[in-house]
C-alpha cells in the first residue's frame, strides 16, 4: 500500500530563493501523426513504467497524467488488472489528470460539447478517486489553438477557480485574472515558455544544467508575479523520468536564484494565490499568433470532419438528448448507456489534432468511424424515444390499430404522427416528413392537431417493398422498421403466416407546421381517393432566374451569382455565392498564399439556370457551372500550374412563403489540388466589425488587419495575424447608420473571412481548404514546422463534397434583427413519430393501467423567453435524478428570464456541473411560469 502525503511549500521570502515548483508530465496526443492504437502501445508502456517509478522511487513524487482522463480509460482497456494500484495513487495525488476526458479544440466544437467533456472526465476522475478539490479545480489546456471568451465562465460552472492556459496569449505576466463577458473572473496561469520549458530535465540532465536552466528561469522570473515560477517537465508522449530529484539537486547547487522542487498544478496555484497582489485583469478571446502561434488554418483543413461533427453533435444535442429526456419524464425510458457511448465516439474525436484536421490520413479515417458510430446511435435514440414519447399521445377520436414501435397503420381512421420541437420558443417550420402508403397513388389529406386543413408539396414518391412481420408487430421498408407512417385506406387482413409482403410507396411532402416551444403538435394522415390536395394560398412565385416571397425576391445572373432584393428596405445585396479558388500553398495547420497565383472566380462564367420546383411551400432554382481551376501546384511551389481541370459546381437556392432567409445547397466535384475554395457575399454593408457566433457568445471581432500585421516575417513559434475566425451558426455584418445588415447563416463550415472593399464587406465562406501535407517548413505565413513533414494526400479531399448554408438581410444589428434566432432555426431540424390511440407503454410494449394520463395532441414541455435567450441543452441530469435545462444570455446586458413547464416539477437553478444552487423556484401565479435573471 503506498501511503505519501505531500505538503504544500512556503512562499520564499526576501532572506531566501524563490520557489520554483517542478511538473513531471506528459503531454499525450491520443492520435496524431501515429494512429491511436500505435500511441495506445506507447501509453501501456508509459503508465506501465510510471506505475512502477511511483513504487520503487520515494524521490519521485508525483506526475501529471496530462489534463485528460481518457488516458486512464485507454490504458485500463488493456490493463484492468493494473486498475487498483492505478486508483490508489490517483486517491493520495501521486497521480494528476483532468479535468477534461480529452484535450478539446474549444472553437470547433460545440459549447455543449465543451460541456460534456468536463461533465465526463469530472465523473471518471470520481470513479478513479481522485480529490474532487485537486486536479480537478484547475482548467489545464496545455496545447489547444486558442481560448474562447467564455472559458472563465465555464469553468468556474464547474466549480474551477483557476486555469492554466498556452497557445493565443499575449501577457507580460505569467498570472492575471480572466474576465468572461458576464463578468466572472478566474485566475489564469499562462506557460509563457510553452508546456515543455524544461523538458530536458530528466531526459538530458547534463545537457538540461548547462544550456537550459538559466534559459528557462530567466524568462520565468521575468514573468512571474507572485514569487513562484512554473517548470514544466515534460512534452508530447515523454515517459516519466525517476531521476528527476537527482538533476534537481545539482540544479540548486549551481545557483541560489530559484529553489527547485518537485510539485503539482495545484501546489503552484495555491501558492500564487497566497503572493499575487494586484493581478491585471484582461478580457475577451485568445486568438494571437504570437508569441505562440495558434496554427489558424486548421478551422478549414479537412472540412468534411467539421461537417460531420456539427451534425453528430446537433443530432445528440438537438434530437437524442431532448427527447430520451422528455421520454423519461413523461414515465418511459432513458437510454443512458447508450446515449453516453455515443457522446463519449464523439468527444473522442474533438482534440486539437483529430477534430482540426492535423493529422495523418489514417487518423482521420478513424475520426470518420467515430463520428458515425455518434450519429447512428443517436438516430436510433431520436427515434425510440420520439416513438416513446407518441405512444402517449391520445388518438382524439381516430380509430385505429397500432402495429408495433414505431409503424401505423390505419384500419378504420386516419393515422398521424407527431412533429416535435426541441427549441424553447415556438417555430413556424417548413417540415419534410415520409409517408408510406400500402397502395401506390394513394390521396391524401393531411390535418393538424385541431383539425385544420394542411396545404403540403410532394417532392417526391417511389415504390417500395412493405413487409409485415407479426410476430414482431412491425413494418418492415426495405429491410429497416418504418420510423414513419403506414397508411392503407382498407383492413390489414390476414398476415398469413410469417410475413405478408406489399409493393407500397413511399411519398415524402413539405408542409408548413406551427410547433409549440419545447414540445410536439400532431399531424393526421387521411388516405381518401375523393380527397385531394388542400389549395390555402401562398405567396410564394417563381420564374425562369428567379424567386420572390413577400419579404425577398432572387435574382440569378448568367454567371450563377444572384441578387436579393429586401423589399421591405428596398435594399439590394449582391453579387452573392461568387465561387473563388486561390492557391494554398501551406499544410493542414496554415493556409499559406502562393505570390504568382491569379485565383479564379465564378463572376464571369457561364451556368444553366433551371427552375425545380415551384411549389406553394418551396420553390427551388438549380444552378450548375463549371469553373476551369489549375490542377496544383507548379514546380517551385510560388504559382499554380498553367494546367487546369474542371470543377462542376451545382448549387439549389431555395425560398418559402413567409421566409426570412434564402437557403443554399452546393455540391461540387473537387478535382484540384493545393487550393482554398470559398463562397463570397458582396454586403454593401459598410463597418469596421463582423460578429460571429462562438461558444455561448457572439464575438465581435474586426474586420481588417493592419497592414503592418501582413507583412511581419514570423519569429520563433510565431505565425502572422490572419483575418479569417472561427464560427458556428452565423456570422453577420451591419450599419448602424443605414440600420441594415447581412448574415450568412451555415451548417458545419466554421471558417469566415470579413474582407473590406469599396461596396461594402464582402463575406466568404470557406467550403474546401486542399493540402497535401502535415507539416511544411516553407511557408511565409509561420515559422518552420508545426508537426512532422508527412504527407497526407486525403486532405487534398478531393472527390464529391455538399454545403449547406443561408443568407438573411435585416434591419439594425445581429440582436435586434433576430439573426442568433433565425440561425437556431435553421441549424436545428424537427423530429417525428407515429401517434396512434394504442395502449401500450412506452417502456415494456404491455397495456398501460386503467386512467392513465394521456397527453393531447399538441403539447409544450418546456418555453424559455425572451428571444435574447438561446436555448442550449435539455437533458436528463447525470446523477438521473432532474431534468436539466439551459439557456444563454446573448445580450450584452442582464436579461429577465421567462420559463414555463407543461410538465409536473420543482424548479432549481444549478450550475453546468449540475450542483443546485437556489432553493426552489417559486411559480409566478399569473402566468404559471417561472422567472429568472441572466
Amino acid at each position: 500500500m503506498i501511503n505519501q502525503t505531500i505538503e504544500t511549500p512556503e512562499p520564499a521570502s526576501e532572506h531566501q530563493p524563490l520557489v520554483g515548483i517542478v511538473v513531471n508530465h506528459t503531454h499525450w496526443d491520443r492520435e496524431w501523426y501515429m494512429p491511436f492504437q500505435r500511441y495506445r502501445v506507447l501509453l501501456v508502456d508509459a503508465v506501465d513504467m510510471l506505475l512502477d517509478a511511483l513504487k520503487n522511487s520515494a524521490d519521485f513524487s508525483s506526475f501529471l497524467l496530462d489534463g485528460q482522463t481518457v488516458v486512464a480509460e485507454d490504458y485500463l482497456e488493456v490493463c484492468p488488472e493494473n486498475r487498483t494500484a492505478l486508483e490508489a495513487l490517483i486517491h493520495i495525488g501521486r497521480i494528476v489528470l483532468g479535468p477534461w476526458y480529452v484535450l478539446p479544440d474549444e472553437f470547433i466544437p460545440s459549447g455543449e460539447s465543451l460541456i460534456r467533456n468536463l461533465l465526463l472526465g469530472r465523473k471518471q476522475m470520481a470513479d478513479l478517486g481522485a480529490n474532487a478539490g485537486g486536479a480537478g479545480a484547475i482548467g489545464y489546456l496545455p496545447d489547444t489553438f486558442g481560448h474562447p471568451a467564455q472559458l472563465p465562465q465555464i469553468f468556474a460552472g464547474f466549480d474551477m477557480e483557476s486555469g492554466v492556459i498556452f497557445r493565443g496569449v499575449q501577457s507580460s505576466t505569467s498570472e492575471f485574472i480572466w474576465e468572461a463577458p458576464d463578468g466572472t473572473q478566474l485566475l489564469t496561469i499562462y506557460l509563457p515558455g510553452g508546456y515543455y520549458n524544461a523538458m530536458e530535465l530528466a531526459r538530458a540532465p547534463r545537457y538540461w544544467l548547462a544550456e537550459k536552466l538559466n534559459v528557462a528561469l530567466d524568462q520565468a522570473l521575468n514573468f512571474a508575479t507572485a514569487g513562484v515560477v512554473l517548470l514544466m517537465n515534460g512534452c508530447d508522449h515523454f515517459q516519466p523520468q525517476p531521476a528527476t530529484q537527482e538533476a534537481l539537486d545539482e540544479a540548486n547547487r549551481l545557483q541560489n536564484r530559484v529553489l527547485l522542487r518537485q510539485g503539482t498544478l495545484s501546489e503552484y496555484v495555491g501558492l500564487v494565490q497566497r503572493g499575487a497582489k494586484d493581478l491585471p485583469v484582461k478580457s475577451g478571446e485568445w486568438r494571437f499568433n504570437r508569441p505562440s502561434r495558434i496554427t489558424p488554418g486548421v478551422l478549414s483543413a479537412r472540412m468534411y470532419l467539421k461537417q460531420a461533427d456539427f451534425n453528430a453533435a446537433g443530432l445528440l444535442e438537438r434530437g437524442a438528448e431532448p427527447l430520451q429526456a422528455l421520454c423519461w419524464a413523461s414515465g418511459g425510458r432513458h437510454d443512458t448507456g447508450l446515449l453516453s457511448t455515443a457522446w463519449r465516439y464523439l468527444l473522442q474525436n474533438h482534440p486539437h489534432d483529430s477534430i482540426c484536421g492535423c493529422s495523418i490520413d489514417e487518423v482521420h479515417k478513424d475520426c470518420e468511424a467515430r463520428f458515425r458510430w455518434a450519429a447512428q446511435i443517436g438516430a436510433d435514440l431520436v427515434e425510440r424515444a420520439a416513438n416513446g414519447i407518441a405512444r402517449h399521445i391520445a388518438s382524439h377520436g381516430v380509430t385505429a390499430s397500432e402495429t408495433g414501435d414505431d409503424s401505423l397503420l390505419a384500419s378504420a381512421g386516419s393515422p398521424g404522427f407527431a412533429v416535435f420541437n426541441t427549441q424553447a420558443c415556438p417555430r413556424t417550420a417548413t417540415v419534410r416528413q415520409r409517408l408510406h402508403f400500402l397502395e401506390p397513388g394513394t390521396a391524401f389529406a393531411l390535418t393538424d392537431s385541431k383539425g385544420n386543413p394542411l396545404e403540403y408539396q410532394e417532392v417526391y414518391r417511389r415504390p417500395m417493398k412493405v413487409e409485415w412481420d407479426p410476430q414482431r408487430e412491425h413494418f418492415y421498408c426495405e429491410g429497416r422498421s418504418c420510423p414513419a407512417v403506414m397508411v392503407s385506406s382498407h383492413e390489414l387482413g390476414d398476415a398469413g403466416g410469417r410475413w405478408k409482403r406489399w409493393l407500397g410507396e413511399e411519398v415524402e411532402v413539405l408542409f408548413r407546421a406551427e410547433l409549440p416551444a419545447g414540445g410536439y403538435t400532431v399531424v393526421q394522415v387521411s388516405a381518401d381517393r375523393s380527397l385531394g390536395q388542400v389549395n390555402i394560398g401562398s405567396t410564394l412565385s417563381a420564374g425562369p432566374g428567379w424567386l420572390e416571397n413577400e419579404w425577398l425576391r432572387v435574382e440569378v445572373d448568367r454567371d450563377g451569382s444572384f441578387e436579393l432584393l429586401d423589399k421591405q428596405a428596398g435594399r439590394r445585396f449582391g453579387p452573392l455565392n461568387v465561387f473563388r479558388s486561390e492557391a494554398d500553398r501551406g499544410d493542414e495547420y496554415s493556409f499559406c498564399p502562393a505570390v504568382e497565383d491569379r485565383p479564379v472566380s465564378s463572376r464571369h462564367g457561364k451556368a444553366t439556370v433551371t427552375l425545380m420546383e415551384n411549389g406553394p411551400l418551396r420553390a427551388s432554382l438549380d444552378i450548375n457551372l463549371i469553373m476551369q481551376v489549375p490542377a496544383r501546384l507548379a514546380a517551385g511551389r510560388s504559382r499554380r500550374t498553367e494546367e487546369t481541370v474542371p470543377l462542376p459546381i451545382r448549387t439549389r437556392v431555395s425560398l418559402g412563403p413567409g421566409s426570412l432567409r434564402v437557403e443554399i445547397h452546393t455540391e461540387l466535384e473537387n478535382t484540384a489540388r493545393d487550393h482554398r475554395l470559398r463562397a463570397f457575399f458582396t454586403t454593401g454593408v459598410h463597418t469596421e466589425v463582423a460578429d460571429a457566433q462562438g461558444q455561448f457568445q457572439v464575438m465581435r471581432r474586426p474586420v481588417e488587419l493592419p497592414a503592418e500585421e501582413r507583412a511581419r516575417v514570423p519569429e520563433f513559434d510565431e505565425e502572422q495575424e490572419v483575418s479569417y475566425h472561427p464560427q458556428r451558426a452565423f456570422v453577420d455584418v451591419s450599419d448602424a447608420g443605414d440600420g441594415v445588415g447581412f448574415a450568412v447563416l451555415n451548417r458545419g463550415l466554421p471558417e469566415y473571412e470579413a474582407e473590406p472593399s469599396d461596396d461594402g464587406v464582402r463575406l466568404g465562406i470557406t467550403l474546401l481548404r486542399c493540402v497535401g501535407w502535415l507539416s511544411r517548413d516553407d511557408l511565409s505565413t509561420r515559422y518552420k514546422h508545426a508537426g512532422p513533414a508527412l504527407e497526407t494526400p486525403e486532405a487534398q479531399c478531393l472527390g464529391h463534397h455538399s454545403f449547406d448554408y443561408a443568407i438573411m438581410p435585416h434591419g439594425g444589428d445581429w440582436l435586434a434583427g433576430g439573426v442568433a434566432v433565425e440561425a437556431e432555426d435553421y441549424v436545428t431540424p424537427v423530429f417525428s413519430a407515429p401517434v396512434s390511440g394504442g395502449s401500450r407503454s412506452p417502456v415494456t410494449g404491455e397495456s398501460r393501467a386503467s386512467g392513465s394520463r394521456q397527453l393531447q395532441g399538441e403539447h409544450s414541455f418546456y418555453s424559455i423567453g425572451p428571444a435574447e435567450l438561446l436555448f442550449s441543452a435539455c437533458k436528463r441530469s447525470e446523477d438521473g435524478q432532474a431534468l436539466v435545462l439551459r439557456v444563454y444570455n446573448t445580450a450584452p446586458h442582464p436579461v429577465e428570464g421567462r420559463l414555463h413547464l407543461g410538465l409536473p416539477a420543482t424548479v432549481k437553478r444549478a450550475n453546468l456541473a449540475e450542483r443546485e444552487l437556489s432553493e426552489t423556484l417559486v411559480s409566478n401565479g399569473a402566468t404559471g411560469g417561472y422567472n429568472f435573471h441572466a
